[in-house]
């Protein structure tokens, strides 16, 4: 029993949880202003890279405006 319970445990996450996914697609806009923002300030990157290279969320430019 402990082994079927194991198996389906594995399988489970090997098929959904375990991988590193986006939550939202590329592709699609961000929120419903997006298109306003973009001929407004035009386009503003979603991450930018830190100091040590590591790309973190691009909360000034994109909260504060230009």
């Amino acid at each position: 029993m402990r082994w079927v319970f194991l198996l389906a445990l594995v399988a489970l996450c090997t098929t959904t949880g375990c991988r590193r996914q986006s939550l939202f697609d590329e592709k699609l806009p961000r929120h419903q202003f997006e298109d306003y923002d973009t001929a407004r300030q035009g386009m503003i990157p979603a991450e930018v890279p830190n100091e040590f290279g590591q790309p973190e969320p691009n909360l000034r430019a994109r909260l504060g405006g230009r």
